[in-house]
């Protein structure tokens, strides 16, 4: 009996571009392909904090106090974080589109690491540049990377020296994501 080969997905949120250009636009072939696709995406996604554009020098102070000193949107995205740590013993391989939690340690990467040793790692612009310790923990951990260039290509192989790594540069399926049709071009100066 064959066994079903099951992935999960990790994403940084289901409206990002790189979830819907990297990962979404492709589950279909996997499927296709007998593949078992569970999609995880961050909510709230990798990018979200608490916003408050008015003038009440008071209500911005509380937003900046929840939001660093509090931390509550990275609580947020810890607990949802954790809660995917039962796919790990469920899924055959783990594809991580970008770090985890955003701008923090790689921990829950280093945790699922430890009981499923197939994790894809994937990314696509230069995130290491502020975070590299944390990127390079995750590219040891993985036994498969892409990324979307040559640059970010010999920023792996610094850290992974083998073959599995990948350049797969962002692309668009044009026959599911169409240009808007009332697009107006600028006029240019």
């Amino acid at each position: 009996m064959i066994k079903k080969k099951n992935i999960l997905f990790v994403t940084p949120g289901k409206n990002t571009p790189s979830s819907i250009y990297r990962v979404q636009q492709f589950v279909p072939y996997f499927r296709n392909k007998g593949y078992s696709c569970i999609i995880k995406h961050a909510k709230p996604n990798v990018y979200w904090h608490f916003k408050y554009e008015g003038k009440n020098k008071i209500l911005k102070y509380l937003i900046k106090l929840v939001n660093e000193k509090f931390r509550l949107p990275f609580i947020l995205k810890l607990f949802n974080r954790l809660l995917l740590l039962p796919y790990i013993f469920y899924c055959n391989i783990i594809f991580f589109q970008r770090p985890i939690i955003k701008d923090t340690l790689s921990f829950i990467e280093n945790f699922v690491h430890l009981i499923n040793k197939n994790i894809i790692f994937d990314f696509d612009d230069a995130i290491f540049l502020n975070n590299e310790k944390t990127i390079s923990n995750i590219i040891g951990d993985s036994k498969e990377v892409i990324v979307g260039n040559k640059y970010l290509a010999n920023f792996v192989y610094s850290y992974k020296k083998n073959e599995n790594v990948h350049i797969i540069p962002t692309c668009v399926d044009i026959n599911k994501i169409e240009p808007k049709k009332n697009y107006k071009e600028k006029k240019k100066l």
